[in-house]
């Protein structure tokens, strides 16, 4: 470097100001003078690349003065400042958050600045806003209510988006339904109700949780409500209802059945003074009226009644009042007249008659000369005549006598001398004889007696002797023994009994000591237990019995008092039809 010392005044190189004379060193810059290597320091560049004005402090963003920088150095650049807009220039319009609409065209409540709102679940509107009112505003800074901000928004009824912060927050839908059970007894018996009928109730959403947020939420399954159940239909009360139409005269102890063109026929038995008569009468159970049809040519009582294979109809024996007879007659329907038919070999009062497999018609037992007979005879409609057939082993009236499956028939009970008795026989009519079977518990006379669905014979009631029973047995035909099963609520002899559709059997009506009963029980072979039922409207012993086509049970005069059988009559079955 030169010596500059006593030289004239001159301009400095670097900063352009006066050096004066004498001087080495620019007093501004300090700068050498004379020394043209050093280096020109450019002007600081601004933010938008223009120079500042000389001495003029550049404005920051915000307004303040920036630091002096030092001479020599660089001037650093300021440091950006994001969406800040440029100086001189108007701010951009920040763009305003387009809302997601919703199902029903309704803004979804105000998002959380900055961020989109978030998508409700399955497209449906969120359960938060009440609709038609604006939306609550979140306060800042808190989680904001149910539904929570870029949360799924949960319907009611719907079930909530499985996270796995929260599955406990499921919603559920529970609907109700009923299943009724309904046991009807009887077939067309009394009812028992097993569940309430129910009606189903609208599905109704438990309370959710909503999940925590995710970056994409998982939609679940549309949920699928369980099926409404069919209500059950309402049963139909089974009872007993007294016809509008009644005979055209009281009876008990009639002779009836059903003839094959489902109408009744009526015959005989006791009337008003306990006297025996000859007319009959016929029912129409569609018209449900009683008309009168040709009479007998004897009065008879406590005799036999058999529908035969052709149609006709056999009536043998009994009383006529006076006597006890041995006449019988054939009813023809189609003619609406009684014949007289050929006489039995023995008179006989309240024996037993069955129609065999093979058409024919045995008669057994029955009271005559004074004495309960054990003789038996057939009756065959080919020739209407009547032979003689092996006899029991022991004399018996008012006894019980059922067809088996298998062809033989059943004789259990009666009366002997005025004893009651517990012995039982099978007759074969392949062989023609009587066979002793197993006793039964109790002595039974004037009880009553039916094939079960299962080939075994029930018999309930009837008198030892002393008592009205109300126990009941069974017999088995594989075994030949007897079995106790469930007794009645009450004694009862010269009941009506009589099977119904469904393998259950009625008993209703007879006499219980002093009493003429109107009670009604339904034996279930299933349980072997009796159940009560609709009672009688008229209470009746001695009635007529038989079952419609329809399934209804007609039960038919009977002795109601000491001094008048009735003329009216009695269906069981559905309320509705049975009058």
């Amino acid at each position: 470097m030169s010596e500059i010392q006593g030289s004239s005044a001159g301009a400095c190189a670097s900063c352009g100001s006066t050096i004066p004379a004498g001087e080495g060193t620019c007093p501004t810059c300090g700068h050498m003078l004379g020394d043209a290597t050093a280096p020109q320091q450019p002007p600081a560049p601004t933010d938008f690349g223009q120079p500042p004005v000389p001495s003029t402090p550049v404005p920051t963003d915000f307004g303040q003065p920036p630091a002096q920088p030092t001479w020599g150095e660089p001037v650093p650049a300021p440091t950006p400042v994001p969406a800040q807009p440029t100086w001189g220039q108007p701010p951009a319009p920040v763009p305003a958050p387009t809302p997601a609409p919703t199902d029903f065209g309704q803004p979804p409540a105000q998002p959380t600045w900055g961020q989109p709102p978030a998508p409700t679940d399955f497209g449906q509107p969120p359960a938060q806003p009440t609709w038609g009112q604006p939306p609550a505003q979140p306060t800042w800074g808190q989680p904001p209510a149910q539904p929570g901000w870029g949360q799924p928004v949960q319907w009611p009824g719907a079930t909530a988006p499985a996270t796995p912060a929260a599955k406990s927050g499921r919603g559920r839908v529970a609907v109700i339904g009923a299943v009724a059970l309904v046991l009807i007894l009887g077939g067309a018996g009394a009812f028992v109700a097993l569940s309430p009928k129910s009606t189903p109730a609208t599905p109704e959403a438990t309370p959710t949780t909503v999940a925590a947020a995710t970056a994409s939420p998982t939609i679940a399954p549309t949920p699928t409500l369980a099926p409404t159940p069919t209500p059950s239909p309402t049963p139909v009360p089974v009872e007993f209802t007294t016809l509008t139409g009644a005979m055209t005269i009281g009876r008990a102890s009639p002779n009836v059945v059903v003839l094959q063109n489902g109408t009744v026929l009526i015959a005989g038995g006791q009337v008003a003074g306990g006297k025996s008569t000859t007319s009959a009468e016929i029912f129409d159970p569609v018209a449900g009226t009683f008309t009168k049809t040709g009479a007998m040519h004897s009065p008879r009582m406590w005799g036999t009644i058999t529908l035969l294979a052709d149609g006709r109809v056999l009536l043998a024996g009994g009383s006529d009042g006076k006597y006890r007879i041995a006449t019988t007659e054939i009813y023809d329907p189609k003619t609406g007249k009684f014949v007289a038919g050929k006489s039995m070999t023995t008179a006989r009062v309240e024996q037993s008659a069955t129609l065999l497999a093979d058409g024919r018609v045995l008669l057994a037992g029955g009271y005559s000369e004074g004495a309960r007979i054990a003789t038996a005879e057939l009756f065959d409609p080919k020739t209407g005549k009547f032979t003689k057939t092996g006899s029991m082993t022991s004399g018996r009236n008012g006894q019980v006598a059922v067809l088996l499956k298998d062809g033989r028939v059943l004789i259990a009970g009666g009366d002997n001398k005025n004893l009651s008795l517990n012995t039982a026989e099978v007759y074969d009519p392949k062989t023609g004889k009587f066979t002793k079977t197993g006793a039964m518990a109790f002595k039974r006379f004037g009880a009553e007696g039916t094939l079960l669905a299962d080939g075994r014979v029930l018999i309930v009631g009837g008198n030892d002797g002393t008592t009205d029973l109300a126990s009941a047995e069974i017999w088995d035909p594989t075994t030949g023994t007897w079995q106790t099963t469930g007794a009645m609520d009450d004694g009862r002899t010269a009941a009506s009994i009589a099977p119904l559709a469904d393998g259950t059997i009625l008993v209703a009506g007879g006499y219980e000591g002093d009493y003429v009963l109107a009670s009604a029980e339904i034996y279930d072979p299933s349980n072997g237990i009796f159940l009560t039922t609709s009672s009688l409207d008229t209470p009746r012993g001695e009635a007529g019995t038989v079952v419609l086509p329809d399934g209804r049970v007609l039960v038919i005069g009977g002795w109601s008092t000491e001094d008048n059988p009735e003329a009216t009559v009695e269906a069981y079955g559905p309320a509705a039809a049975a009058s």
